[in-house]
C-alpha cells in the first residue's frame, strides 16, 4: 500500500473530525451553555448534532496509528518516546493558553485544578478538566498504555488476544447497561467503556490495510469481526450511554464504510490540501478551540451584536491559534522531545555498558 496515500487520507479524515467538533461546539453546544434559545431553534440538539461525533473517528483513526507505530517500534521505550512527545508537550501548552483566557476574560484560576489538568488524567484526582475536549485524551492515553503493556509482554499486539479482549469488554459494556450495573468512572476510563469497540475497529483497519501476509480467511474473519464491532455500537444506541445513540451509531458505521474505503486506497479525494491541512494541525486546534472560542464569540458578540459574525471570525482565530501551536509548539517540541529521549536512553545503555566492563 502507498504510505502516503495513507498519511494523507488520514490527517484528512484527522480534519474532518476536528473541524466537525469544533463546529458542533460553535453551535449547537454554544447555544445551550449560553442560554441563546433562537439559536437553539436553528441548529441540531446536542445529541443530534453529526459534529460531535467527529470524537468516535479520532478513536478510531488512534486504533490505527498506533498500531503502525508500535510495528515501527523496536521496544516499549521508543513508543513511549513517540507518544509522549507527540502528546504531552503541545498538550501542556494548550492548558496553559486556555488557563490564560479563562483567568483573563472568566476571572478564574485555581492552580491545583491546573496541575491536576497537566496528568491528563484530572478527573482521576477529583478535578474537573480545563477545557470539556479534554475527555477523550484520557481514554487515548489508557489505550495507549493498554497497548504498549501488551507490546511489553508479547513484543507484539497479537491479533487474536486483542479481539477477545475488545468483544469481551464490549460485552461487558452491554451487560453493564442491561442491568443497570455501576462500575464508576475510573473503572470505564480504564476499560475504554464505552469505547473499547472503536479503538479495537482501528487496529482492524491497520491489519486490513497492512494485509500483505495475511490469508484470505483471516482477511474474512477481519471483516465480520468490524461487522461484530458495528453490531455492538447498534445494541449501545439503546443504552443509558450518552454518547450512543441512533445519530452516532449511523455516524459510526459510516466512518468504518470510509475506512474500508481507505485501507483500499478508493478515497483520494482526500488528499485535498485543505484537507491534509487541517488534519496537520487537528490535535491543536482540538485542544485549544473549546473554551478559548466561546470566549471568542461571547467578547465579539458583545462588540458586533451578532452571532453570525462572531463565529465565523472565532472559528479563524482558533485555527489562526491552533497554526501558530503547531508550527511554533507541537512540530518542534515533538522533535526535541523525541531527540532528547532517546539521547537519554542511549547515554543509559552506554552508561551500564560502561559500569559492566569495569566490574
Amino acid at each position: 500500500m502507498n504510505n502516503t496515500y495513507r498519511l494523507a487520507s488520514l490527517d484528512a479524515l484527522r480534519g474532518i473530525a476536528a473541524l466537525g467538533v469544533v463546529l458542533y461546539h460553535f453551535t449547537s453546544l454554544f447555544a445551550i451553555k449560553f442560554n441563546y434559545p433562537e439559536l437553539s431553534a436553528i441548529f441540531p440538539s446536542p445529541s443530534s448534532h453529526i459534529g460531535r461525533y467527529g470524537v468516535e473517528l479520532f478513536f478510531i483513526i488512534s486504533g490505527f496509528v498506533i498500531s503502525m507505530s508500535i510495528e515501527n517500534s523496536n521496544n516499549v521505550y521508543r513508543f513511549f518516546v513517540s507518544r509522549f512527545s507527540r502528546l504531552f508537550p503541545t498538550f501542556w501548552a494548550a492548558v496553559f493558553i486556555s488557563s490564560i483566557f479563562i483567568w483573563i476574560f472568566n476571572g478564574q484560576f485555581d492552580l491545583v485544578v491546573f496541575l491536576k489538568n497537566l496528568t491528563m488524567t484530572p478527573n482521576f484526582f477529583g478535578a474537573k478538566n480545563i477545557d470539556g475536549s479534554y475527555w477523550t485524551l484520557t481514554y487515548e492515553l489508557f489505550f495507549y498504555i493498554a497497548i504498549a503493556t501488551l507490546f511489553y509482554f508479547f513484543k507484539t499486539i497479537p491479533t487474536r488476544l486483542m479481539v477477545v479482549i475488545g468483544i469481551g469488554v464490549s460485552l461487558l459494556t452491554i451487560l453493564v447497561s442491561m442491568f443497570d450495573v455501576y462500575l464508576g468512572y475510573k473503572v470505564k476510563a480504564l476499560l475504554l467503556i464505552p469505547h473499547i469497540h472503536l479503538f479495537l475497529a482501528g487496529f482492524l483497519f491497520y491489519k486490513l490495510w497492512n494485509s500483505n501476509n495475511l490469508k484470505p480467511t483471516h482477511i474474512w474473519i477481519i471483516n465480520l469481526v468490524l461487522f461484530v464491532l458495528v453490531l455492538v455500537q447498534w445494541l449501545l444506541a439503546e443504552s443509558d450511554y450518552s454518547r450512543h445513540n441512533f445519530t452516532s451509531s449511523i455516524m459510526v458505521t459510516a466512518f468504518f464504510l470510509i475506512m474500508i474505503l481507505v485501507t483500499k486506497e478508493k478515497l483520494s479525494f482526500l488528499s485535498h490540501p485543505i484537507l491534509v491541512y487541517l488534519g496537520t494541525i487537528s490535535y491543536s486546534l482540538y485542544l485549544i478551540h473549546q473554551e478559548v472560542g466561546y470566549i471568542f464569540i461571547s467578547q465579539l458578540i458583545n462588540i458586533t451584536g451578532s452571532y453570525w459574525l462572531s463565529m465565523p471570525l472565532s472559528l479563524a482565530g482558533v485555527i489562526l491559534i491552533a497554526d501558530l501551536m503547531y508550527r511554533y509548539i507541537e512540530s518542534p517540541s515533538n522533535k526535541i522531545v523525541k531527540r532528547y529521549l532517546m539521547l537519554f536512553q542511549k547515554n543509559k545503555v552506554e552508561k551500564n555498558v560502561r559500569n559492566t566492563r569495569n566490574t
